[in-house]
């Protein structure tokens, strides 16, 4: 996956977003190689303790990691970069997701991200997501393409690549406001852990990891189905209304430790 920040005042953040000035654009890069439960928040479970600051806390859990393991994860996956440089800030999106799918995309396919997309709305503080209609303009595009035209579109990409997704976030605010996966049509034995990945990581994570081999942001080869429970852990995490799109890396480490549910 590749990362771009702009490094604009908030008024020049439409210039880029319409017109793609690359002049002001400072590249980034991240790339791709049963049910989840994370949290009692999926299940309408009614908020736990707050510790004053008006936010949640104590409500996260993985049952196969302890909770120290978790928040070892959030900082390897969400705030470091797979390619160049880490960000250094928690980089998420504001604004309401509008995708578009695109290419060779089989039922199953439309199907797979239609559910991945259900469970992110879930989440708490994440900003909602939906398809387009076909009226509005979307934000974040997801393209079935084959590796030569991946190579193409993407400049950490090569030949060999079986996905990749890219986002553009300002760097005065972490504020992610456009992006695009690519995963290559004719992959079979890891197509949805990669459109799992993929589509997850133009969201907001941007590095892979060889911690959990049960993970979708797995390095290595990687068959998941579908997100494990500390993949969806460390999206709600990342979108907590706790923390704060900019803040840095060490104050997102702090909040996010408040909710997780200590042993």
């Amino acid at each position: 996956m590749r990362l771009r920040t702009a490094a604009l005042a908030a008024l020049l953040l439409a210039c880029v977003f319409l017109s793609s000035c690359g002049g002001f654009e400072i590249p980034i890069l991240i790339g791709s190689g049963g049910e989840s439960s994370t949290t009692d928040t999926a299940n309408g479970a009614p908020p736990s303790d707050t510790d004053g600051d008006g936010g949640r806390t104590g409500y996260i859990s993985v049952p196969e990691c302890t909770s120290g393991d978790v928040l070892g994860y959030f900082n390897e996956v969400a705030l470091k970069s797979e390619y160049g440089e880490d960000p250094g800030v928690l980089c998420r999106w504001e604004d309401k997701i509008v995708y578009e799918i695109k290419g060779d995309a089989t039922e199953e396919d439309i199907t797979l991200i239609e559910e991945l997309a259900a469970r992110l709305n879930s989440i708490e503080g994440f900003p909602g997501i939906r398809r387009t209609s076909g009226l509005a303009r979307a934000n974040l595009v997801i393209s079935f393409t084959d590796r030569d035209d991946i190579a193409a579109s993407f400049e950490a990409a090569d030949e060999n690549c079986a996905g990749m997704a890219e986002y553009t976030w300002d760097a005065n605010t972490g504020k992610i406001f456009e992006g695009r996966a690519a995963i290559d049509k004719e992959l079979t034995d890891e197509r949805k852990s990669t459109i799992c990945e993929e589509f997850l990581q133009s969201l907001g994570p941007a590095n892979d990891s060889y911690k959990y081999i049960t993970s979708v942001f797995y390095q290595g080869f990687c068959t998941a189905q579908t997100p494990a429970d500390v993949d969806w852990a460390v999206m709600e995490m990342i979108y907590s209304p706790r923390l704060r799109t900019g803040m840095s890396a060490i104050d997102a480490i702090g909040e996010a430790a408040k909710l997780l549910a200590w042993d």
